[in-house]
């Protein structure tokens, strides 16, 4: 059976990093969250091989789904 991570309606932002890195995998999805879906400041992103990563309706003043700050890296691995 396929991981599923979700993350809905959160009216503070779904998913905060600070300095940590955040590794998606499986099937995660950030709909409908008030201040955004993913908000990170000095973090790496890693999508792993084969993970599915949707984001939807998402609604944020610095970013809807992905908010970056300072030095961000995003990792998209590709078959």
């Amino acid at each position: 059976m396929a991981e599923v991570n979700e993350f809905h309606h959160d009216p503070g932002g779904a998913l905060s990093s600070f300095g940590y890195p955040i590794k998606l995998s499986g099937h995660t999805k950030f709909c409908s969250n008030i201040g955004g879906g993913l908000s990170v400041l000095n973090t790496e992103i890693d999508v792993e091989q084969n993970a599915q990563v949707l984001f939807q309706e998402n609604e944020g003043i610095f970013g809807g789904g992905i908010q970056m700050e300072e030095r961000c890296r995003v990792s998209l691995h590709f078959v």
